[in-house]
């Protein structure tokens, strides 16, 4: 059995809010690890906090994010600057296609010929747009 206290004193749960988030939060709650509670319902998130305060004796921080806006991780991120994270529940969805990063290795003709290179490549896997779009080179 993995004691979750050997990641360090807080952890991060993405869609805290209900179903499964909430339930890890519990678990890790009554081990005893503070939370980062995330998701978009400010509300919901309060007050799950509070009731794990109140039954675990840990302490929460709520940080309201929408996870599908492509700036909702930086803000997540510098919400929890100053906080010594060790674990990270990533269990923020949504029911439709996302967009993702892919990449593979190209050879590029310019500079040293035959010199293999990774290209990166945005990526939007929905019906309404699947083409690949290149987004940087590194040749």
């Amino acid at each position: 059995m993995v004691e979750v206290a050997s990641y360090g004193p807080w952890a991060v749960v993405t869609g805290a809010s209900s179903g499964i988030g909430k339930a890890f939060a519990d678990q890790l709650a009554a081990a005893g690890l503070n939370l980062v509670l995330a998701a978009r319902s400010t509300g919901k998130l309060d007050a799950l906090g509070q009731a794990l305060a109140d039954s675990h004796g840990v302490s929460y921080r709520v940080v309201t994010v929408d996870l599908s806006d492509p700036a909702g991780a930086m803000a997540l991120l510098a919400a929890t600057d100053d906080l010594d994270i060790g674990l990270l529940v990533s269990n923020a969805g949504s029911g439709h296609p996302v967009r993702c990063w892919t990449s593979h290795w190209t050879t590029c003709t310019a500079g040293s010929p035959s010199t293999p290179s990774r290209t990166w490549t945005w990526c939007t896997p929905s019906p309404a747009d699947s083409s690949l779009v290149a987004a940087a080179a590194s040749c």
